[in-house]
């Protein structure tokens, strides 16, 4: 059955049937009533209709049909709440719930770190190794959390080695040569075999954003082992920078909640969720990409740093707080005092003690505001005025938004300056005005007296104005259609020959879409894609003309993949397309160019010039 088949019949069911599945209703006459539960309501506001088909909240507005419902009480995406109906009424989902085919080099070092996983998870339980138990004594880890994590133990064995060598020949050599790629076994110096990078230790699989895993931390267990963590190499499939610890567990629950607890490193995260915090993740390391920031600030309206308490956590902290305020997003600090980090904090104060630090607690710039100012403030002037510098650059990027300067008009009583509040936010909009203290966000939107903070979208004006910023130029025909397939048909990146159309595009702005798809489309699930495209263009403040053709396609996106041999004729059109344009394009210009040639030398060799493009375009006929 299809998504399209199944939406038919889902309509087929009696509203107020599939909405009483889930949330209590009462019949009415010939309507049903419930206290709606999108807001705080105490009389019954919302009232199901099964002849209009549709539920209805005469208090706080919310209405739609049965699967609106769903998505929004459960808080899920289409194609989610379509599986949870389904399975209520015992319709068949198998077509929703299949998976897109893979690169298969992707393909098989998700097979190996999978079956390392197996091999890992079977001996902690089945070996109970005296390491492993001991571990989980000391850091109090129950079953459930190590089945919530899949924590396992990697022997001294080289057990995922033997495992590869006893593979069938023809898998056998591929499935070696990729583990070996993403550094899961190494080559023996000594003999003709191989062995584990991971020996002896506690094992934790590391997730990308859709569940795969993509590589392992390993924990030491003997004092003689160097490094007590070591994690997998990158690779192809591991770069730490684009994972958060524990983001395919915690994603519902951010976004229900709003909120996010950022930790540092695998045990904070699990001391974290095991004490009802399943809306924490761990960044990798102390650094936080770019593009994780931006996913994050879409899924959480608060963000609350949870790092380790010594300089390093402090730092790292400080990093991503930039990153975050140039997203808008101010995160709040959890000060665990005495303590070095929230798994510390929570063995010896609790979870309601630590809920407790998180409603209390400032943001991190406001606390680093705090600390600005010394115990005595300085009588000389200059001193103060340096002071107050600082604290422009603090919160340089948030620009001029209100959010900035009423904190430094604050900031400024507190230092005992006795300058006006338009003279310091005169003071702090000449410091943005140098290009080295001017966030990005206002340095692309300088010329138009644009807010720093990021802006939504503007409908475009005058044909060539986007979002307050140029577009590089007008979209071509093929470029519009190109854009709009990818929206629609993502898995033509899975085709080798695809990615040569980039060579026939000249407008950066397409080609950095280009990326954010393609990326998208491999690291999240396809359920979540379509949202996900429009979030991460709009954050990355792609052209509002290119979000628009490509939300085009994603609009007609189903999941449901062309064969490779449809989308092979599809992108030799779209190349064909492409080649064609620039063709034209550059013919065009030597016209141009010929014709205020003076030079009878170069006018000719413009002519040669024009005769080899039309050659190429005949070529393509």
């Amino acid at each position: 059955m299809s998504s399209n088949d199944l939406v038919a019949r889902i309509k087929e069911i009696p509203v107020s049937q599939i909405i009483g599945a889930f949330y209590p209703l009462k019949r009415q006459g010939s309507d049903h009533v419930g206290v709606c539960p999108f807001h705080n309501d105490s009389d019954p506001s919302m009232r199901v209709s099964d002849k209009k088909e549709l539920f209805k909240c005469f208090a706080c507005g919310a209405g739609g049909d049965s699967i609106a419902f769903v998505q929004r009480y459960k808080n899920l995406e289409f194609k989610e709440a379509l599986i949870e109906i389904a399975e209520k009424f015992s319709l068949p989902t198998d077509s929703l719930k299949s998976k897109r085919e893979k690169n298969p080099k992707f393909d098989m070092a998700y097979k190996v770190l999978k079956a390392a996983n197996k091999l890992f998870q079977k001996t902690a339980k089945e070996n109970n190794p005296p390491p492993f138990l001991e571990f989980l004594n000391k850091r109090e880890i129950s079953e459930d959390t190590v089945s919530t994590f899949s924590i396992g133990y990697a022997p001294g064995n080289n057990i995922l080695s033997n495992y590869l060598e006893s593979l069938p020949l023809k898998d056998k050599d591929t499935a070696i040569k990729i583990a070996l790629d993403i550094g899961m076994i190494r080559k023996s110096n000594k003999t003709d075999g191989y062995y584990d990078t991971f020996r002896d230790r506690v094992m934790f699989p590391i997730w990308d954003y859709s569940g795969n895993i993509v590589g392992f931390g390993g924990r030491a267990v003997f004092e003689y082992q160097k490094g007590k963590y070591i994690n997998s190499q990158e690779s192809f499939v591991f770069n730490k920078r684009n994972i958060c610890y524990g983001l395919n567990l915690a994603k519902s629950h951010i976004r229900e909640t709003k909120k996010v607890f950022l930790t540092e490193g695998y045990m904070d995260c699990i001391a974290m969720v095991k004490n009802s915090f399943p809306n924490s993740i761990a960044v990798m390391g102390v650094a936080l990409s770019d593009r994780n920031a931006e996913l994050i600030s879409s899924m959480a309206e608060e963000i609350y740093f949870a790092l380790d308490s010594d300089e390093a956590g402090i730092r790292a902290s400080r990093r991503m707080n930039q990153q975050f305020m140039r997203l808008g997003k101010l995160p709040k600090q959890l000060n665990f005092g005495a303590f070095k980090d929230p798994d510390e904090y929570l063995s010896n104060k609790g979870s309601v003690e630590l809920a407790e630090l998180a409603e209390k607690s400032k943001t991190f710039v406001d606390w680093e505001l705090d600390n600005l100012i010394p115990d005595s403030v300085p009588g000389n002037l200059d001193k103060r005025l340096a002071i107050l510098n600082q604290a422009f650059e603090l919160l340089s990027p948030i620009g001029k938004s209100l959010l900035a300067t009423e904190r430094l008009n604050e900031f400024a009583k507190k230092l005992g300056l006795k300058s006006t509040s338009d003279q310091i936010v005169d003071a702090y909009r000449d410091f943005l005005s140098s290009s080295k203290n001017m966030p990005p966000t206002m340095k692309q939107s300088k010329t138009n007296n644009m807010e720093a903070l990021p802006q939504e979208p503007q409908p475009l004006k005058n044909g060539n104005q986007i979002a307050g910023k140029s577009i590089e130029k007008t979209l071509s025909k093929a470029e519009r259609k190109v854009l709009k397939t990818i929206g629609e048909h993502p898995e033509c990146f899975t085709i080798d020959n695809f990615r040569t159309l980039l060579e026939n595009v000249t407008n950066n702005e397409v080609k950095r879409s280009f990326e954010i798809v393609e990326n998208t489309f491999f690291e999240t699930d396809e359920k979540e894609y379509p949202r996900l495209v429009t979030d991460m263009l709009q954050m990355q403040n792609i052209d509002l003309e290119i979000q628009e053709v490509i939300t085009s396609g994603l609009f007609n996106y189903s999941g449901n993949e062309l064969p490779k041999d449809l989308l092979k004729k599809l992108i030799s059109g779209l190349e064909m397309n492409l080649k064609k344009e620039r063709l034209v394009a550059k013919k065009q210009e030597l016209i141009e160019e010929q014709k205020n040639c003076e030079d009878q030398n170069r006018s000719f060799e413009i002519l040669k010039e024009i005769n080899e493009v039309q050659k190429e375009l005949n070529s393509l006929k």
